[in-house]
């Protein structure tokens, strides 16, 4: 082979060559875009999730705390309630102590039934009025037990309207 056909020949093998390495690097580059963006992209995407998780776990915690309150005020509530109905009935079973006493004590029928009607009229004037302070307490304490899930709705209402948006 004369030194002339050997160029020839290698000339074109050079064009190859460098094409292929130019080649290989634009696949090179161009993967390393892809794995820079996509990965970039993922961190964003991680980002994202996380936040949206921690945000789901608060909101979980703050319903939790709030039946937990919920809990309490019902149990305040009627331990409230029964300690009056506990107050009422021991007065009412010593104001019954008293006019037996009394009744025990008079010689005079007509004293006896006198004694027995004012004190009926008493007993149901104070029983009448320990319901509608029963009542009275059940209604407060209803409102003060559903506060803190109202004051949760509103805020799944508040944050379900805002992502709606």
């Amino acid at each position: 082979m004369t030194a002339t056909a050997t160029k020839t020949k290698s000339a074109p093998t050079e064009k190859k060559t460098a094409k292929k390495a130019k080649t290989n690097m634009n696949i090179e580059n161009g993967f390393e875009n892809f794995w820079a963006t996509g990965s970039g992209k993922a961190q964003e995407q991680f980002a994202k999730a996380s936040a949206s998780l921690e945000d789901v776990a608060t909101f979980q915690r703050e319903t939790a705390e709030a039946l937990t309150e919920t809990a309490t005020l019902a149990q305040k509530g009627f331990e409230a309630i029964a300690t009056e109905s506990a107050t009422f009935s021991k007065k009412s079973f010593e104001d019954s102590v008293a006019v037996a006493k009394k009744a025990a004590a008079s010689t005079n029928i007509q004293e006896v039934i006198e004694l027995q009607t004012e004190f009926a009229k008493t007993a149901v004037d104070a029983y009448l009025g320990h319901m509608k302070k029963i009542g009275e307490m059940f209604q407060t304490s209803a409102q003060e037990v559903a506060a803190p899930m109202n004051t949760r709705i509103t805020t799944i209402v508040e944050t379900a309207q805002k992502a709606a948006v």
